[in-house]
């Protein structure tokens, strides 16, 4: 038996889940926007390693290991994902 999730239920877990995600030295480099039909993830730069990851590529991988954990947590609840990379040009991150 398939139970289906509220979206707004999953995607509040979805955030909760994501938190969990590995990030480069647990720095956890990104904030998320929960929204009643969207959760939005963007890259924290103030907490970019200037020294150990000047070019915030590890920045940018750990934000990709949040969304993961996103995605899966979605999947698991039955809800439908549809992803937008850099929506914004003016706000890349």
């Amino acid at each position: 038996m398939t139970t289906m999730t509220r979206p707004d239920t999953a995607l509040r877990r979805a955030s909760v889940r994501a938190t969990l995600a590995p990030s480069v030295h647990n720095t956890q480099p990104w904030r998320f926007h929960l929204r009643r039909d969207a959760l939005d993830i963007y890259a924290d730069r103030s907490r970019q390693l200037s020294v150990l990851d000047p070019s915030g590529r590890q920045l940018i991988i750990s934000c990709g290991c949040a969304l993961f954990n996103a995605r899966v947590s979605l999947g698991a609840d039955n809800v439908r994902v549809s992803i937008e990379r850099y929506p914004v040009e003016a706000r890349s991150d």
